[in-house]
């Protein structure tokens, strides 16, 4: 299920989707408007790890979750994640220390 899915894209991006949403709302006066985007993309990007927890085989010692797509084709550039055992719990526990600020 979750090896078609970008779930590691997505963790990467929604932050920033959101910083971009929250300038947007335009400073003080829509100030609340600003901390109700970032804890919804909070929320979101903390369930979004719920999946790949519950998914990681730990008695694999590869890199899970790949994505590897080509960016620039004229250099042969790619866009590759992937998510090994210590680099699942950091991208937990980033998420929950973003959901508490």
């Amino acid at each position: 299920m979750l090896n078609h899915f970008p779930i590691l894209t997505l963790l990467i991006w929604l932050p920033l989707i959101g910083a971009v949403l929250s300038l947007c709302t335009g400073g003080d006066k829509n100030a609340n408007i600003a901390r109700s985007i970032a804890v919804v993309i909070a929320v979101t990007s903390l369930l979004l790890c719920i999946p790949l927890y519950f998914a990681f085989d730990p008695s694999r010692y590869d890199m899970q979750f790949i994505e590897d797509h080509l960016w620039i084709r004229a250099y042969q550039t790619h866009y590759a994640l992937g998510i090994d055992g210590i680099s699942l719990l950091m991208v937990i526990l980033t998420n929950f220390t973003g959901l508490l600020v």
